[in-house]
């Protein structure tokens, strides 16, 4: 690791596990809630790993299918 990134994370109080990138978020509204179930499920899509969510072996996408939250394709 680069010097002066080490002493960037220890100037902003940041380890390994936790980085300032990463937040804590209340769900507002449903709205709000279905849009981050989208990127949950469809972020494997976007990067590649999966052609289609249901795919994803520890994926609980299957549990929404089942519900009628989503369609399996």
């Amino acid at each position: 690791m680069l010097p002066e990134v080490c002493i960037s994370r220890r100037r902003q109080q940041e380890s390994e596990a936790w980085r300032q990138r990463f937040w804590e978020h209340q769900i507002r509204d449903q709205a709000d809630w279905v849009g981050h179930m989208n990127y949950l499920h469809y972020n494997l899509v976007k990067h590649g790993l999966v052609r289609c969510s249901h795919e994803w072996e520890f994926s609980r996408f299957q549990w929404f299918i089942d519900r009628g939250m989503y369609k399996k394709d």
